[in-house]
């Protein structure tokens, strides 16, 4: 029988690797390094020391200093017991589970998110044997990410398991407490009476939305599927404050290309179009806001653009007869 995997932290400390398995890195702490990381060798050096622990099969474990090699150890060799510790579940599928765990820290509580994924594709197992899994590209493209700026939880340890003929991956990640995905912020909005507070909230949205995804291409990311549950809404004293999560597909371009700028934000319009209180001037003052000083020259073939994506998709929701509520198509030609 399996024994329950003890959560208490432990502070890293010179580590020993039980018989089996093997340390590839341990990195030491370095000075912070000045300007905008551009690789994710800068990004780690920003951590300050990164746990790896891997074993014949090329199944390893990943993990920030402040999880200790002990406990990296075990999440290793158990990553599933993460998910005793339920606070609530946010998908439970036969190929993908997350959830709110519930974990202790320094003598304390704290909640992190949890995803496990699972698959039985060789080609996936693979890419892992070479850390080219999703769970490694969420934590490094989250390591990046954070150092540029972008805002998004912070990630603190991933694993990869072999078991039953099924390739398993799992990712832990920081919480963000008190927060809506971007479409439940909006059914929210739309049930508030109006006011001018109201009013001055969703501009403030509209704005923080509109500079994270330029943040989020002036750094060369493509997400791939920017939606609007993957877009995290916490409030804060000045407003609004927006996160981008789910960073499995998360691409950086040597130079990224107009059509995947395109594409996201196309994928995003299809999702918050679907709310009532979401309007072409909405979409209009977004557009402005993301482009910034190129407003003038570039927003007119951004919009006929992005318009025909968008109509293309819910052409395609209304093929595949997905249950959501079809919204009448964009018009291509100015608002």
């Amino acid at each position: 029988m399996m024994t329950r995997m003890s959560l208490e932290f432990t502070p890293p400390t010179t580590i020993s690797v039980p018989f089996g398995t093997r340390a590839l890195k341990s990195e030491t702490e370095t000075e912070e390094i000045p300007g905008i990381a551009d690789s994710r060798e800068s990004a780690l050096s920003r951590t300050s020391v990164t746990w790896i622990v891997k074993d014949g099969e090329g199944c390893r474990a990943v993990g920030a200093s402040e999880l200790g090699d002990l406990w990296l150890k075990q999440f290793h060799s158990a990553p599933e017991q993460i998910f005793q510790s339920i606070v609530v579940w946010l998908k439970s599928d036969p190929d993908r589970r997350a959830a709110l765990v519930k974990l202790e820290h320094a003598g304390e509580h704290v909640i992190w998110f949890a995803k496990e994924t699972s698959t039985r594709s060789w080609r996936v197992r693979l890419a892992a044997h070479f850390s080219h899994c999703r769970a490694a590209n969420a934590w490094h493209q989250g390591l990046v990410m954070r150092a540029c700026g972008i805002r998004t939880p912070r990630p603190i340890a991933y694993a990869t398991r072999t078991r039953q003929g099924a390739f398993h991956e799992y990712l832990l990640t920081e919480s963000l407490a008190d927060s809506f995905n971007l479409r439940d912020w909006l059914v929210n909005f739309r049930q508030q009476s109006p006011s001018t507070s109201a009013r001055d909230n969703r501009t403030l949205l509209i704005r923080n939305l509109a500079t994270l995804v330029q943040s989020l291409h002036l750094h060369r990311f493509d997400h791939r599927d920017l939606k609007s549950s993957n877009i995290l809404v916490t409030d804060s004293v000045s407003g609004p404050v927006c996160w981008i999560i789910d960073l499995d597909g998360v691409w950086r371009w040597p130079c990224l290309p107009m059509q995947r700028k395109v594409q996201n934000l196309a994928r995003l319009w299809v999702g918050v179009r679907q709310n009532d209180c979401v309007t072409l001037s909405d979409a209009l003052r977004f557009l402005k806001n993301y482009l910034g000083h190129d407003w003038r020259s570039q927003w007119k073939s951004y919009w006929r653009t992005i318009a025909r994506r968008a109509n293309k998709k819910f052409v395609q929701i209304q093929r595949k007869q997905i249950s959501l509520p079809l919204q009448p198509s964009i018009p291509q030609n100015s608002p």
